[in-house]
């Protein structure tokens, strides 16, 4: 059965890409509007935090959209994880072919290399909620977003800015490209998962308070995954058919 996605009649299944990186990082709440929308999601296991051998990637053919997820690696390691120069090329590829692509934190990161763009250590880390600055709040409301992150991207040459806090940019686009720093993805459960698993002193260190991530969870989380919906309803009813 066809599937209309953003007004445009496909006569097949639509499939998207998941890139994993890691095991507790998954699609989540983005992976189930884009179900919503009627595609099929198959995932690609390719990184250093998993469980399982990593995949090759698998070619481009038959793929309606790429969504790349977060990892806690850094893009500029990719001399010493080599995975990491394959995905840049297979992103870059993506993005010539105007394979629409929707990057989640490192896979946002990972976009943006491949546009030429410079991503390197944060001067100061963002972890727990924020609110962005926004210039298409339709799109991208301000908040709030969970934002885990030492890294942060540079905004491709050629690109839009959509929205950034005072520390780092947050959202841009190019053509059927969209790179997020923050976390669309996340639900109540997994943000009690990773706010579980790092030292105190890992907090510290980044300026970060674990109880502050806890701190109205279900509230904030109630209110992102309105937001999200809305991110993933705007990147497939505007930007993928554009």
């Amino acid at each position: 059965m066809a599937h209309p996605v953003g007004g445009i009649g496909y006569d097949r299944e639509v499939e998207a890409l998941v890139i994993v990186h890691e095991n507790d990082s998954p699609a989540g709440f983005v992976g189930e509007r884009l179900e919503h929308h009627g595609y099929t999601l198959t995932q690609a296991y390719i990184g250093t935090g998993l469980d399982q051998g990593p995949d090759t990637l698998p070619s481009l053919d038959g793929f309606d959209l790429v969504l790349p997820l977060g990892c806690t690696a850094g893009v500029y390691e990719r001399d010493i994880a080599t995975w990491m120069n394959d995905e840049i090329a297979f992103l870059a590829e993506a993005h010539r072919r105007r394979v629409p692509i929707l990057g989640i934190c490192f896979g946002g990161q990972s976009l943006a290399a491949a546009l030429g763009a410079r991503v390197e250590q944060a001067q100061h880390a963002e972890i727990g909620w924020v609110t962005v600055e926004t210039s298409d709040p339709e799109a991208i409301a301000a908040g709030p977003w969970m934002a885990w992150h030492i890294d942060h991207f540079q905004v491709p040459r050629g690109a839009t800015e959509l929205a950034r806090t005072d520390r780092a940019s947050h959202a841009y686009r190019l053509d059927r490209s969209v790179g997020l720093q923050f976390h669309p993805e996340v639900d109540e459960a997994l943000v009690e998962l990773w706010a579980k698993e790092p030292a105190d002193s890992y907090f510290a260190a980044h300026g970060a308070d674990r109880d502050d991530l806890l701190h109205n969870l279900h509230e904030n989380i109630a209110e992102a995954q309105v937001n999200t919906f809305k991110l993933v309803d705007w990147f497939v009813e505007t930007v993928a058919p554009s």
